[in-house]
């Protein structure tokens, strides 16, 4: 079952960046024509309608005249009446021109292609009828069955849960998630939502597409093809006896139908075929048959829809599925939104894809376009983008990740404001027990290249913020610096406080003592460490309205913000704190072997004690993406079905541990033997 559910998820993937994607274009077609029913007579009124009845209307064969009169290039194929006193006539010819004629004087009204308008153009595309009639419908016919057995039927598959506590959670929007965690949540919750009405609609479509789907279903109703009666050809120089085989059609119906397709006689076709559509029909492409000779107008047959074969009232019903005509306006809403479902799978799908391969594998050349020396022991650094003249947008306390040249990657903070458009600056403190990140960066030259990977922000400001108390402390002011001009630009209320040792060591002094930031910026220097509490408990005393702290530097510091924050009785989620290593605190403790059970495959995997729960699953072909892999950025967030969780991350706030459903799976693990992970 492991295996079967991993080559399910692969061939779902495959296919659903393929043809998947020609699936998209059909549900977006197929949206566009699904109320044409109720939209042509609003935008072609003149075509379809005419402003007064009349008693007595023109007999067909008047209008059958009046249609060879006005287009001689093709012989005319068929003629579309309503019981409608306000519609008109439609006649079709062999070449898909259609002509319209009203019924009480037999006037032309209009012409055009079957193919033009504002919905035939969108039907043609639709039904790939810009392509030879003998492959487009197979080719239709193809894409169906890919929508409907690959992206619906396995798509479904893969989702199902094995584990009954898992449905909810399973088709529950968790917007607690980030990246593509998020975008998969959505993904795998609208598609089981929708995966239903993608299995009808799709399946119709194969019905209607191939000639061998129909000729099973009169097969497996044991049930067999309407036989057509053998009626006399028309013989040369007479003319079709089309109203007479109409009136005496209608003396066979028990009412007056509601509309009615008669077709007229072909080289292939010797009588007039009649296609009617009863009143209070429950099918709503149910249709009884009549054939009449096309001479004399006798009725040869008479097939009321109940009498039809078992196999053509099933095909009828596939036929009104697909248009979305069953349930009337309702039907057709619930149609509507799945097609509407398709687009955003499809959209939703690339973007996970992209956002594990594409994003990943395209970082940002850059090269360094000017270095300075903004504190001792810190180094400022802007780089400029290469091939563009601007740099990619991001918010306040946002971070790149460089690819420190010949070694690691690290993550470091944007100072920029939201002017500055033509580089980004960063600030790197040299540590001299560095394994080779900080060392790497203070070795950079002026004009030299690295790669960086786009802006990612996990320490925004929240957008309720109307005061802001910015608290920082030696190279954790970078991220401050960044939200002090952000919002200055807005206009927001803030007060920066800054703690370090001596000013030597504190980077952006010059930037701080600036007029700009003069009456917002508080220097706390030389301050020892016992007296920093108190310090913090007279800043943080009182909370101005909607006010809310932003905090980075050591994690003991921080641990100090929070402590005043919380004993002046600041709520835990006006409390924000930047973390670029995880918790030595929070790490520490000890590893023990667990075992993590996924939900929706009821596979059991066993994490090792030297071995972290995302390194378990990624080397059982999980691919789950990451970024830091310290508990810093909540890339790699999962939903816990059941059990504890022992948190050991720097992301997530006290209040979203508490509620035990969600763990970062590059650090955290479990207090006691099992996890259940809705993967």
């Amino acid at each position: 079952m492991r295996s079967l559910k991993r080559s399910a998820t692969k061939i779902h993937l495959w296919f659903g960046l393929t043809i998947g994607l020609i699936g998209v274009y059909m549900a977006a077609t197929g949206a566009w024509i699904l109320f044409r029913p109720q939209a042509d007579a609003l935008v072609n009124p003149s075509y379809l309608t005419i402003s007064s009845s009349c008693n007595t209307p023109m007999s067909l064969d008047t209008i059958l005249t009046s249609a060879e009169r006005s287009y001689s290039k093709a012989p005319v194929d068929s003629i579309w009446w309503q019981r409608d006193p306000n519609a008109t006539v439609m006649v079709r010819y062999v070449d898909e021109q259609q002509s319209y004629f009203n019924p009480c004087d037999g006037k032309l009204l209009g012409f055009h292609s079957r193919w033009t308008g504002t919905f035939g153009f969108i039907e043609m595309l639709h039904r790939f009828r810009f392509l030879p009639a003998w492959f487009a419908e197979p080719m239709a016919g193809v894409f169906a069955t890919v929508m409907a057995l690959v992206m619906g039927g396995l798509g479904l598959f893969i989702w199902w849960p094995r584990r009954r506590s898992a449905w909810k959670p399973s088709l529950t929007i968790d917007n607690r998630l980030t990246g593509r965690a998020r975008t998969r949540n959505r993904h795998s919750v609208v598609g089981a939502i929708a995966s239903v009405g993608l299995l009808l609609i799709a399946g119709s479509g194969v019905a209607l597409a191939f000639d061998a789907v129909e000729t099973f279903l009169y097969t497996a109703t044991l049930s067999e093809k309407i036989h057509k009666p053998e009626t006399t050809k028309l013989a040369a120089g007479h003319t079709v006896a089309l109203e007479a085989a109409w009136q005496n059609a209608l003396t066979m119906m028990p009412a007056m139908p509601r509309s009615a397709s008669l077709r007229l006689p072909t080289p292939k076709r010797a009588s007039i075929e009649m296609y009617v559509y009863d009143e209070g029909n429950s099918n709503p492409e149910g249709r009884s048959y009549v054939y009449a000779d096309a001479q004399t107008g006798k009725v040869a047959e008479y097939l009321p829809y109940a009498q039809t074969p078992r196999g053509q009232r099933l095909y009828s019903w596939f036929v009104a599925i697909h248009e979305g005509k069953v349930g009337g306006l309702p039907g057709q809403l619930l149609t509507f939104g799945t097609m509407l479902a398709i687009l955003y799978l499809g959209y939703s799908g690339v973007r996970s894809y992209l956002q594990k391969r594409v994003a990943a594998a395209a970082p940002m050349r850059m090269r360094v376009a000017a270095i300075r020396n903004v504190a001792c022991g810190v180094k400022a650094f802007d780089l400029e983008p290469i091939g563009r003249t601007r740099v990619k947008a991001f918010t306040a306390g946002a971070h790149v990740e460089v690819h420190v040249p010949g070694g690691p990657k690290r993550q470091y903070s944007l100072c920029n404001g939201p002017a500055q458009r033509e580089s980004y600056t960063i600030a790197v403190q040299l540590d001299r027990s560095s394994r080779g990140g900080s060392k790497g960066m203070h070795a950079l030259q002026v004009g030299q290249e690295l790669l960086t990977s786009r802006p990612k922000n996990h320490f925004p400001i929240d957008p309720k913020t109307r005061h802001a108390t910015l608290v920082g402390a030696g190279i954790g002011i970078t991220p401050m610096l960044s939200m002090a001009r952000h919002l200055l630009a807005r206009g927001i209320p803030f007060e920066l406080h800054y703690f370090g040792r001596n000013a030597a060591g504190m980077a952006f002094l010059d930037h701080l003592r600036l007029p700009e930031f003069d009456e917002h910026c508080h220097l706390h220097i030389g301050i020892g460490r016992q007296s920093i509490p108190g310090v913090l408990d007279r800043v943080l005393a009182q909370r101005p309205i909607a006010g809310h702290i932003y905090t980075c530097g050591p994690d003991a510091f921080m641990s100090v913000v929070e402590g005043a924050a919380t004993g002046a009785g600041w709520p835990r989620d006006a409390v924000h704190r930047e973390n670029f290593s995880p918790s030595a605190e929070l790490l520490s403790g000890q590893r023990e072997e667990i075992e993590v059970t996924l939900a929706k495959s009821g596979r059991t995997i066993v994490v090792a004690a030297d071995q972290t729960v995302l390194a378990a699953l990624n080397a059982a072909d999980i691919g789950l993406s990451s970024s830091c892999e310290q508990g810093t950025c909540g890339d790699c967030a999962l939903r816990v079905l059941s059990g504890d969780i022992d948190h050991r991350d720097s992301f997530l706030s006290d209040a979203e541990r508490a509620q035990g459903d969600v763990m970062l799976c590059c650090v955290s693990r479990a207090k006691g033997r099992t996890l259940v992970l809705e993967v």
